[in-house]
This record gives C-alpha cells, structure tokens and sequence, in this order.
C-alpha cells in the first residue's frame, strides 16, 4: 500500500464491511468521535517525537562530515552554527527523556509518557526544523546541487580529473559526493519536501500567531484539560464501551 500512498494523500473507502462491536469504539455519538484523536495522538505521537529526535540526529552527523571534509568546520562562524545544530538534536533528545522518565501507568495497566513534554517537543521541532535544515544546505554551497554523475566519476579521462578537484583533505571525492548526494535527495527532492510538508500536518499543524509559532496540539490540550467530557469518556482514554451494542 505505501507504493500508491499514504494517510497524507489517500483514502481508502470500505463498502458493505461487517465490524464486530468490540471494535467498535463510537457510533452516532460526535461528543464521543471528537476526542478520539485526542486520545490517539496521546500515544502516537511519542513515535513522532521519536523521529523527530532521529532526524535531528541525521542533520547534525551530516552537517560534520560535511564541514569536516570542506575543512570549514573550525571556522568561528562555521563553528558557532554547528553547536546550534547539536543543541537543536539536544533539545528535541532532551524532550523525549522528559516524555519517558515522566509517564504514568494508565488505569488499564499500560504505561503512558508524558504528553505534555511529546506535544511542546513536537512543536519546538516544526519550529526550528526548517532553519536547521537551511543551515546545512548553507554549509554546502553550490555542490549541493552540482554533482558529477557516476557515469562522468568512472570516465578514464575525466574521472580522474574530477577525482583530483573534488577530494577533499581528508576524504576522496566519491565520499564527498556521497555526502552532498545524501543531503541534496534527502532535503532538496520532491520526496525530501513531502517528507516535510507530512511532518508538518501529522497530527496537527503548525500555525504562525503574532511573529510566533504555536501549534494547534497546544491549545488542544489546554482544551483537553478544562473541558467537560461526555459521559463514559475519562480523560485516561480509556476505550468506551456501550453495553446496549452488545450482542
């Protein structure tokens, strides 16, 4: 299914389907139905936090081979943006602890990280994701997007050439090209930029207030917190069940 799309750019549409009614979770309750991603995103999202934390990883490990091999990385400038980057993966590290070492057991016996810390990690990640990654894209300069094909690299009278020009000082041009190949189809191709857009509408998206980011999954759980829940729903997210279905 992942080959012809995913939850972002496709719906799937069930005909003449029989749901058993312990599966069932709502049914002509909308009181009910609206806090069911509330309760979802509870959990899903420390899988997103999780990616998050990963792809900061990514960002990071590539942005110091790549100045390592430009020879640019003891530049003051050069420096001073690689520890925003490493404190930008820290960040986002530092909220997935929190989520973890400050979770609960629920009072079906699972245990449930903190949300509050998955949700704000999740917004300082939309938040700053974008600059870091322009921060990395900076740092490559034009051979980001200009890049010797292999066919030119194993070409015995060019390739030697290119070869001699694009080595840097301590690693070969092949690995350098690798490096800038990795950067440009992970954050410059179509695919890096759905990649993105997903991030940014997975689960709730970002929305721009006053000069600042906030995020929708904030106020929500403001809400969550104050609201006044329907009968048979608890703020534990416990599965509500309706006797009168059964059967």
């Amino acid at each position: 299914m992942a080959t012809i799309g995913d939850e972002l750019d496709a719906m799937v549409y069930f005909d003449d389907v029989l749901i058993p009614w312990d599966r069932v979770q709502h049914i002509g309750n909308p009181d009910h139905a609206k806090w069911y991603p509330q309760r979802q995103f509870d959990w899903v999202h420390l899988e997103t936090q999780i990616r998050h934390c990963v792809h900061a990883e990514l960002m990071v490990g590539l942005a110091l081979l790549l100045t390592q091999s430009l020879g640019t990385s003891t530049n003051p400038v050069v420096a001073a943006q690689l520890a925003e980057l490493i404190r930008f993966r820290e960040t986002c590290r530092a909220f997935m602890i929190a989520a973890e070492e400050t979770g609960f057991a629920t009072p079906g016996g699972l245990f449930k990280p903190n949300n509050i810390y998955i949700d704000f990690g999740r917004a300082y990640y939309l938040e700053n994701q974008a600059k870091m990654v322009n921060t990395l894209i900076d740092f490559c300069g034009r051979g980001v997007v200009i890049q010797p094909s292999k066919r030119e690299m194993e070409d015995p009278y060019i390739g030697p050439k290119l070869a001699e020009a694009l080595r840097g000082a301590e690693i070969s041009a092949y690995d350098r090209i690798k490096i800038f190949r990795q950067i440009s189809e992970r954050f410059l191709s179509e695919w890096g930029n759905r990649h993105e857009m997903f991030e940014k509408f997975n689960g709730t998206p970002s929305c721009p207030n006053n000069g600042r980011d906030i995020t929708i999954t904030a106020a929500r759980m403001a809400f969550a917190a104050s609201a006044q829940w329907p009968a048979g729903i608890t703020a534990a997210g416990h599965r509500l069940r309706y006797p009168a279905l059964g059967g």
